[in-house]
């Protein structure tokens, strides 16, 4: 049976903070050589973990569709934008929170008990019912 490795998603909450490494870490991790490679890990010399995670990763996600598009710009991508704008078919933006009006506990009729922020002793019966 061959073995299938499980498939991976990286999330990019903010593309600023690249987590950019000198080379001696790459050679401290004792990481294969060929992954010292501009289409691997290596970024302008240094090694970046996020990339790492945008050239391997199966799906690449971020934290709204608005951010998905932004990062495949030289204004926001960090100068990853050719990389993203290459996987953009693996890319796609989440939007970060929630709909209020579906995950509304004073309506929702999926809970035992609905509640609101004046009557939060009735959220009990919910723990309960778990």
């Amino acid at each position: 049976m061959k073995h299938v490795p499980p498939a991976t998603v990286f999330t990019i909450h903010n593309l600023a903070y690249q987590g950019l490494f000198d080379y001696s870490v790459f050679e401290e991790l004792n990481l294969r050589t060929k992954l010292w490679h501009y289409q691997a890990l290596e970024f302008h010399n240094r090694i970046s973990f996020i990339k790492g995670g945008l050239v391997y990763a199966d799906r690449l996600n971020t934290v709204s569709p608005t951010y998905a598009q932004e990062i495949q710009t030289s204004a926001f991508g960090f100068g990853l934008e050719g990389l993203l704008t290459h996987r953009k078919d693996r890319l796609s933006g989440i939007l970060n929170g929630i709909d209020i009006e579906t995950w509304n506990p004073a309506t929702d009729e999926h809970v035992p008990q609905t509640y609101s922020s004046n009557s939060l002793r009735k959220k009990a019966a919910n723990k309960s019912a778990l």
